[in-house]
Parts: C-alpha cells; structure tokens; sequence
C-alpha cells in the first residue's frame, strides 16, 4: 500500500486473509480465494484492477493516510513527554 497501487490479494494463511478482506473493503484491491484463484480469474482480476480508477484512488489514498502517521520516532519522544510530566 505504501507505492499507493491497487493490490491483487491471494491469501494462503494466517493474517494473509485478513489483510485481503482490510485491501478489498477499502476499495484500493481485489481478493481472489481458494478455488477461485485461476489463470483465467487472475487476468481479469488484474484487468480489473488496471481499468477501473476507484482502485487507483482509494489505494493512493491510502498511501497518503499511511504516510501522514507519526512515525515511531515521533510517537516515542511523545510518550516520553508523557510519562516524564506524570513523574
């Protein structure tokens, strides 16, 4: 998500499932499962993806509202700031 690209999910495990329904649902990416997962349905999936510009928009969208976080530099000096006026 950070290049801001829509993304073609194939979950095989674990938190791969999850992050493809987050991908999907935000509209920046399409997810293909199990036995959907062919030749034939990944060429349209890309198709898809490459034609229609919502995924584009949402997924640089997404790009930009990652890239605005704080980093974890930033959120460190800020809980120290924290604790050391608790102190």
């Amino acid at each position: 998500m950070t290049a801001g690209l829509p993304q073609l999910a194939l979950p095989r495990f674990a938190d791969q499932f999850d992050n493809a329904a987050r991908i999907s649902a935000a509209g920046a990416g399409r997810q293909l499962l199990g036995e959907g997962v062919t030749a034939k349905s990944v060429v349209a999936a890309c198709r898809d993806l490459l034609d229609t510009p919502s995924y584009r928009d949402r997924a640089a969208a997404l790009s930009a509202e990652n890239a605005a976080q704080p980093t974890p530099t930033d959120v460190v000096a800020v809980i120290h700031d924290l604790t050391a006026a608790l102190v």
